[in-house]
């Protein structure tokens, strides 16, 4: 029987395998992307078979935390009462 560390490297040897092999025919729409909770970092398109992130925009998507203005994306600055 593997242990999880074996399970582990034998996945991601075949994600990667898999995301290699993959043609990327079929992508999602572009998604906020956000590398953690709250910090949205730009959008994405994601291969739908693969999960791969194939084209990445800087510019932020239309949030609660950003706005058009005058053609350019700017971010708010979001603050709650207590």
């Amino acid at each position: 029987m593997e242990n999880r560390e074996q399970m582990r490297k034998r996945h991601e040897a075949e994600i990667e395998a898999l995301e290699k092999n993959c043609l990327h025919v079929k992508l999602s729409k572009w998604k906020d992307y956000s590398w953690a909770p709250g910090h949205l970092s730009g959008r994405v398109k994601v291969c739908k078979n693969c999960g791969k992130i194939i084209k990445r925009d800087k510019r932020p998507g239309p949030d609660s935390s950003t706005i058009k203005e005058g053609g350019k994306w700017k971010y708010l600055i979001v603050t709650t009462a207590t």
